[in-house]
């Protein structure tokens, strides 16, 4: 159980290494437009939406090769310490 704990672990961590940059782009746009909207007091929804929807895209884009990378790795590791596992139940 101790080889399934690990696996379980690493994925965690990759999923963790994947989506952090997004949700951090996404919280300091969105937090950079709140503080916009405050000192102009314009309270227009597009104006929130559109520039988060552009930069998480863009971190989308820029992070794939990276994303794909760590889970093709993650899946390798997986499948090759599968014995393991169906040894150990």
């Amino acid at each position: 159980m101790e080889i399934f704990s690990l696996i379980l672990h690493e994925s965690l961590r990759v999923t963790a290494a994947i989506s952090l940059p997004v949700l951090l782009v996404g919280t300091l746009v969105g937090t950079g437009i709140a503080l916009l909207q405050a000192v102009t007091q314009v309270q227009e929804q597009t104006l929130s939406v559109l520039p988060k929807f552009f930069c998480v895209g863009c971190c989308i884009i820029v992070g794939s090769q990276n994303a794909f990378d760590q889970l093709a790795q993650l899946l390798r590791h997986g499948v090759a310490v599968m014995p393991l596992i169906v040894r150990s139940l």
